[in-house]
């Protein structure tokens, strides 16, 4: 059996013990025990479950986070689609929005299987967050219930986890304008800033607005909260500047390597 002791000077030491009754030609002779030191495997086997559990945790925390960041605006965007086609009659605008709701449905089967896989979006690996960002106000502008206009003098490709990353950011702002804003009109404009060798990002919208403060002191906002935790994995900094009545205003700069 294993058991655990302190010594004199404190430190607590694992010990493996064993022992056998001794027997020679059918006369017992006696007990053989032995001690031997384990702490260091203790300390490892430990160390191991430790890592597995976090491993784990994170896992979970980064599947929960793709799946907010990457269905819920493509989802309100569909509701969006069937909001208007309640309110139209026209056969023209009825044709359009149901062709870009099922669009829209399909990239969302498309997130959950890249989800489902630990991918990250393929439709940005392949053609990049400027032109993923230009498409998404192209689908959103359809609506004319929100315009979004988004501007940028990117013309390269950027790391993919830096894309992948802004792209989250800029769906999760507009989502949440979608739900909680109320606004007519969203502006971003994602540039690079040669001076500095970095990603400017910028987000602003004309909704009702809220307390920055309180809503992150009381954990209201999963999706603020997933936006803060992707600019500090890339060494990057935001300013949240809101008050109620007054929209949202978002900035945020990426350095990059060399």
């Amino acid at each position: 059996f294993e058991f655990r002791i302190i010594t004199k000077s404190g430190k607590i030491k694992w010990m493996h013990h064993t022992c056998r009754q001794i027997y020679i030609d059918g006369e017992y002779l006696g007990v053989r025990a032995s001690n031997r030191d384990v702490t260091a495997q203790k300390e490892a086997e430990k160390k191991l479950i430790t890592n597995t559990i976090d491993v784990e945790e994170s896992e979970r925390t980064r599947y929960s986070r793709e799946l907010h960041d990457g269905l819920g605006p493509l989802l309100a965007t569909i509701k969006l689609y069937f909001q208007w086609l309640v309110e139209t009659s026209e056969p023209d605008k009825i044709k359009l929005l149901s062709e870009k709701g099922i669009s829209n449905i399909d990239k969302a089967i498309q997130t959950v299987r890249e989800v489902s896989h630990g991918l990250s979006p393929l439709f940005i690996m392949n053609d990049g967050f400027v032109k993923a960002m230009c498409n998404f106000a192209a689908d959103l502008n359809v609506t004319q219930s929100v315009h979004l206009n988004f501007t940028s003098n990117i013309t390269e490709r950027f790391d993919h986890i830096l894309e992948v990353t802004l792209y989250r950011i800029a769906t999760e702002l507009i989502s949440n304008t979608f739900k909680y804003a109320e606004a007519s009109e969203i502006n971003i404009d994602c540039s690079f800033i040669q001076d500095d060798n970095s990603i400017s990002f910028m987000f602003n919208d004309d909704g009702r607005g809220f307390d920055v403060d309180e809503t992150l002191t009381e954990s209201k906002g999963l999706g603020l909260i997933n936006i803060l935790s992707r600019v500090k994995s890339l060494n990057g900094n935001i300013k949240l500047d809101s008050k109620p009545g007054a929209g949202l205003t978002v900035s945020i700069n990426f350095p990059l390597e060399d």
